[in-house]
């Protein structure tokens, strides 16, 4: 018998993830399960209970739930909030007493840190079930988890990975690394169930999904599936990220959230089950759908986005590319059977059951054949290898590349290669990179980051600046940076003498990078004096940390200067001095009609606020011509990202200047009359909406 600590990125509650089936699967096998979550009471308290005290009420807090398992939850001190990884540690350090063999599970990098604390003897299993380092999609990661995943990495004892692509990924130099792609509680989902009361009444044959709906759900094209299929009923149940599934059609239902617990009764009455997940994202690539085991287990056949993990042999699953593809095959999946044997066969070998047991085997050394990285690579090899031959899937194409960059980085060059020309996306883009750097072939590597339409200008600026300069050990920095390959990054930077000014940079650009602002900022400080020519890179990361700390016009003034240093470097025109042509017309004030007045302040892009001389009004000099005014917007009339001085980021810095005259001109307006209307045509920004809200 094991004591397993759970440590786990989410709370228990009626959503189940991941850690809530290992736990119970762990536990049905007999061993004792602690699960400690953040989800505790809150309370406003100026001081903290001592060590004794606060342990004692954590333990007296603690509620027993499925199968045993022992859940403790931590007090949230609302004045205090830092104090939440105290109590791990009071908690761990107490569990420690035990002469159980104890196991701690991490679901969330950033556990690391606390673990540095607890005193005793225990083994950690890092279970990795996201791409922590995709910020743009993984909204619960921070640019910490970056540096800290490589730290529990270093630190597990074991080291769990969900997908194929997480497992190429961290396996790669490492003999510890195990494959435990996600499953599903077969108990929880068989038998006869009653259709659902807000079911009841949607016509068949139904299409449902479930789970959260966030960025990486295709939006678009689900909306074309549903338009496509006016005879299906298609039925969304979770929770909707605020914005999204604002569309409306006579065959889309909204369910909402249910508990884990009535799912079943859901799926087993739909006919199909979709992913329409956005399938070119590496927080997608890297995810094994739980839903998709729990959709075959209820009895109905699954259609997804191309995912790497789907992409298998089976009858009851079929992936395709795009609309037309997609559609083809759910018109298909409603009208053909589902293969009971198969799926039976697939989902006893796919059970949480099986992957504790797979866990604890492992922890006593029954390394099974089948766990071992020759062959899962082997394997995963074979089975791409036939795939690929019957249908082109360039995301798929790379990963069987990176299967082979630990024996064979000429294969890793050569599939990886072929992926990017198939398609140019991210993932591929940088696992072809990854290969050329590793074959050390740094000018083909460079030329393809500064052809590339998805690397930000930024990059190239900064490549083709030491490339001219003959940087080459700076080059490969910047070239993994440009990919975001921080862990072989992390090791160029272990090479570099960090006691050297130039080390001393590199290390300040990795801090920017993984959120450490503080240390970068004293790095860029001491040096920026002594640094010669055009620093992109550096006026970036500058403005960017000093707009955090709300110095804004200074962060506004490097983010010209960056744009600036990016313009000349590239040979493009200047974009700062287009935009100031922009104001070419003269302001008047539009309280009393005076031309007269006084400068205030000048606003870092050269725009003079100004006050009348005859009424007092504060305004702009100068307004936007309405002939370029579109210059402020892309394509799409959305606001141009790097125009970041012309939005309504100093909003509080201005406030003195010119919102709060205007609030109060605002207030003044019932002069004529109750009733009186204001029409804002503004800029999309809301500053009148943030002065007109602050005055009632």
């Amino acid at each position: 018998m094991r004591q397993f600590i759970i440590l786990s990125s989410c709370a228990w509650g009626e959503m189940q993830q991941r850690p809530h089936h290992m736990a119970k699967a762990l536990a049905r096998l007999g061993h004792k399960v602690v699960f400690i979550q953040q989800a505790g009471p809150k309370l406003d308290v100026d001081e903290i209970p001592d060590t004794r005290h606060l342990l004692k009420v954590l333990l007296l807090g603690k509620k027993v739930v499925d199968f045993g398992v022992e859940v403790y939850s931590l007090i949230n001190f609302s004045k205090h909030i830092e104090f939440i990884y105290e109590q791990y540690i009071i908690l761990l350090n107490h569990m420690m007493n035990t002469n159980m063999d104890t196991v701690i599970v991490s679901y969330f990098p950033r556990f690391v840190a606390l673990l540095e604390r607890v005193r005793g003897k225990y083994r950690l299993v890092y279970d990795c079930v996201d791409d922590h380092e995709d910020m743009e999609y993984s909204y619960w990661s921070q640019p910490q988890d970056i540096e800290l995943e490589q730290r529990i990495l270093e630190r597990a004892d074991l080291i769990l990975t969900t997908s194929t692509g997480l497992y190429l990924s961290k396996s790669y130099g490492r003999k510890n690394v195990f494959l435990s792609k996600n499953a599903v509680d077969l108990e929880r989902f068989s038998g006869e169930r009653e259709i659902p009361e807000d079911l009841r009444n949607i016509p068949d044959p139904r299409v449902c999904y479930v789970g959260a709906i966030f960025d990486w759900f295709d939006e678009e094209l689900f909306y074309k599936v549903v338009e496509a299929n006016p005879d299906l009923s298609f039925v969304l149940i979770g929770p909707i990220k605020k914005g999204m599934m604002r569309k409306s059609f006579h065959n889309l239902y909204l369910l909402g959230n249910k508990p884990h617990k009535k799912l079943y009764d859901y799926m087993c009455h739909c006919k199909v089950g979709i992913i329409p997940f956005k399938d070119n994202i590496d927080l997608i690539i890297h995810c094994d759908p739980i839903k998709f085991y729990e959709y075959v287990a209820s009895g109905i056949k699954v259609v997804s986005t191309a995912l790497p993990e789907l992409c298998i042999n089976e009858p009851f699953i079929f992936t395709g590319q795009g609309f037309e593809e997609f559609n083809a095959l759910l018109r298909r999946s409603i009208v053909e059977g589902f293969d009971k044997e198969a799926a039976m066969k697939f989902l006893q070998e796919n059970t949480w059951d099986s992957r504790a047991k797979q866990l604890n085997n492992i922890l006593d050394g029954e390394i099974f054949e089948s766990y071992k990285k020759d062959y899962i690579y082997y394997k995963l090899q074979k089975e791409w290898f036939q795939y690929l031959k019957k249908y082109p899937h360039p995301i798929l194409e790379s990963l069987y590349g990176l299967s082979y960059r630990e024996k064979n980085v000429d294969k890793f060059l050569y599939y990886s290669e072929k992926a990017y020309k198939l398609q140019a996306s991210n993932y591929t883009l940088k696992n072809y990179v990854t290969a050329l750097y590793m074959k050390n072939d740094i000018k083909t590597a460079v030329k393809v980051l500064i052809q590339d339409r998805n690397v930000k200008d930024l990059y190239k600026a900064e490549l083709i600046s030491l490339a001219e300069k003959d940087h080459s050990d700076i080059l490969k920095l910047r070239i993994l940076l440009s990919i975001k390959q921080f862990s072989l990054l992390r090791k160029e930077l272990q090479n570099l003498n960090k006691d050297s000014n130039k080390g001393k940079f590199e290390l300040a650009h990795y801090y920017y990078e993984i959120g450490y602002y503080d240390y970068a900022l004293l790095i860029y400080s001491k040096l920026r004096s002594s640094l010669e020519g055009d620093q992109p890179l550096m006026y970036r990361n500058l403005s960017d940390i000093l707009a955090k700390k709300g110095h804004l016009y200074a962060s506004q003034k490097l983010h010209f200067q960056m744009m600036e240093a990016v313009d000349r470097i590239l040979g493009n025109s200047n974009r700062l001095l287009e935009w100031k042509e922009i104001f070419s017309q003269k302001n008047y004030c539009k309280s009393c009609g005076s031309k007269e007045y006084s400068m205030i302040l000048e606003r870092a892009d050269g725009q003079p606020i100004v006050a009348c001389k005859n009424c007092s009004f504060t305004f702009l000099k100068l307004i936007p011509s309405s002939s370029n005014i579109h210059k402020l917007y892309n394509e799409k009339y959305y606001s141009n990202e790097e125009i970041y001085g012309y939005r309504g980021s100093f909003y509080e810095e201005e406030k003195p200047y010119m919102f709060l005259p205007r609030l109060e001109w605002v207030n003044k307006s019932n002069i004529y009359g109750q009733d009186r209307k204001l029409l804002d045509i503004g800029c999309g920004d809301g500053e009148f909406l943030s002065y007109a809200k602050e005055s009632g």
